[in-house]
């Protein structure tokens, strides 16, 4: 958590939002933020194509906030990003490093030098009479990582972290949060960001993170129903045909179209399930002056909170 003001930027092809923000006490304080354009071909697959001009879009941003020598996070979203869920004895400290790292070369084949391993610790559970640590675990190209330090040195800023939006809206969500003034505790909820080119789920369950999945949905027009929602279908389907969850109470949505009612009236017609849009969430304060969506944000807000 990062308790004095930090830069938060969390950067795609179409848009880099930005806010300035801390955290205290499991509660985010928001006090500025942005939309800038992403400059054409500069960005892509959660590669920064072309750093002088993505610099060169959010200096005016620092230089008119005088946001300079400051901390930075960042998130951002890649078909590059490789994630597994891993299950693990209990044990704490610097042991699990090693355990990681052991355990994630069984899961990926390819050699892992050109790549940088985060992971979260979810939830301990028992099975059995052995109590177990349940992780998500990241593997990053190491590329993109390295083009985010050299984006942050360029701007004069410190960076603290870089997170994937699985990582920052999961530090969001947990058991005693509100969202709508109301308790997801115990609730079954499916977390929808609809973008312009990937539709990412969340499933969360009693508070817990479940499971995530990427739908691309390059070149088609997301608000022609029928060319990806088959697929979320198909996802839904499947997951809950694992048992994985237990059956989806409701949907919120977030990103560019969450507040779409057609689009709200088509999945709830097609899944039989309450949507609606997130408008607030209770660890999230926002002091920002002018108008500001919350839906908008929410990669670059729970990256505050690593």
């Amino acid at each position: 958590m990062f308790p004095k003001n930090t830069l938060s930027i969390d950067i795609d092809t179409h848009c880099i939002k930005i806010i300035v923000g801390k955290c205290k006490n499991n509660l985010v304080f928001i006090e500025d933020a942005v939309i800038l354009s992403t400059p054409e071909g500069s960005f892509a697959n959660g590669q920064i194509a072309d750093i002088e001009k993505i610099i060169n879009r959010i200096k005016p941003f620092l230089r008119n906030r005088n946001f300079w020598g400051k901390g930075v996070v960042f998130s951002f979203e890649s078909r590059s990003i490789i994630e597994r869920e891993v299950f693990l004895p209990y044990v704490k400290g610097k042991k699990i490093d090693k355990m990681i790292f052991y355990e994630i070369k069984e899961y990926f084949p390819m050699s892992l030098e050109k790549y940088i391993i985060q992971y979260k610790r979810i939830e301990d559970i028992y099975k059995g009479d052995e109590k177990v640590s349940r992780f998500l675990v990241s593997v990053l190209p190491k590329k993109i990582v390295e083009n985010y330090l050299l984006l942050s040195k360029q701007l004069n800023l410190r960076p603290r972290c870089l997170d994937s939006h699985t990582g920052s809206i999961g530090n969001i969500f947990s058991k005693n949060i509100e969202i709508n003034d109301k308790c997801i505790k115990n609730e079954t909820i499916a977390i929808i960001d609809l973008g312009d080119e990937n539709i990412y789920i969340n499933i969360w369950e009693h508070g817990v993170y479940q499971f995530s999945k990427l739908i691309e949905i390059l070149g088609k027009d997301i608000e022609k129903h029928d060319e990806w929602i088959d697929e979320l279908m198909r996802v839904l389907d499947y997951y809950s045909s694992k048992k994985v969850v237990g059956e989806i109470d409701k949907i919120y949505l977030i990103g560019k179209y969450a507040h779409a009612d057609k689009m709200k009236q088509y999945l709830k017609t097609t899944f039989h399930i309450p949507v609606c849009s997130i408008e607030k969430v209770s660890n999230v304060k926002i002091n920002v002056k002018d108008h500001f969506d919350l839906s908008l944000y929410f990669s670059a807000i729970g990256a505050i909170i690593k």
